[in-house]
């Protein structure tokens, strides 16, 4: 019975995660930061607060940058600041990802 289970299930192969492979602190004095993946993201699936800047400060904006990048807008001084993390629940894209600033 154990290798008729086994002998079904070939082929599934892993999934692919999307993933967050740079953060770049574009304006740090208006609190704007591009985030980029390493796959096609839509901007339009991610909540407006889903990224934390320095793991406190919510993103009130996420707009399309590129096909594989986001721009993100936490509207406060992000002078000094070293990480923004990814706290939402997009389907498909890893969540809880730290990410620091290149």
């Amino acid at each position: 019975m154990g290798r008729y289970a086994q002998a079904k299930r070939r082929g599934g192969g892993p999934t692919t995660e999307i993933s967050m492979i740079a953060a770049v602190l574009t304006d740090s004095g208006n609190g704007l930061v591009t985030a980029y993946y390493n796959a096609v993201v839509d901007a339009a699936q991610f909540g407006f607060n889903a990224f934390r800047l320095e793991d406190v400060t919510p993103s009130i904006s996420v707009q399309q940058d590129t096909p594989t990048s986001l721009d993100l807008d936490f509207a406060t001084d992000a002078t000094g600041t070293t990480f923004i993390k990814y706290v939402g629940n997009t389907p498909g894209v890893r969540p809880q990802q730290v990410m620091f600033f290149d």
